[in-house]
């Protein structure tokens, strides 16, 4: 069964917090406690294999047994503005730009878009 994933900003070594939104997920909803194992990632490319040593609804305690850190892709940020197209096109439009790994859509009305 694969593990649960969970967002922290601040992953750091022996242990480390998470707190908010993500502390009540994993304690209240999906009721994981004391030694059971979850992974953690940052967005920046950290992710870190913890165990569970305290968890309240409010705050999780986690020790840190693998911590992995990936390089960040050196590519240029690829920003794609488009005009908002009638009917299901912009949805088709943004469906193909995800996949291509566009990293934002930003819809621009100019003077002759349908409105």
């Amino acid at each position: 069964m694969a593990l649960s994933r969970f967002h922290c900003d601040n992953i750091t070594e022996p242990a480390t917090e998470l707190s908010g939104s993500g502390a009540h997920h994993l304690s209240s909803v999906l009721r994981l406690g004391k030694g059971q194992k979850v992974e953690l990632f940052d967005g920046k490319g950290t992710l870190a294999t913890a165990i569970i040593e305290q968890s309240t609804a409010k705050k999780v305690i986690l020790t840190i047994k693998k911590l992995k850190v990936f390089k960040q892709a050196s590519r240029p940020c690829i920003i794609i503005a488009a005009s908002i197209a009638k009917g299901k096109r912009f949805d088709w439009l943004t469906g193909k730009c995800t996949e291509l790994g566009v990293d934002r859509i930003v819809p621009v009305i100019f003077e002759r878009t349908v409105k």
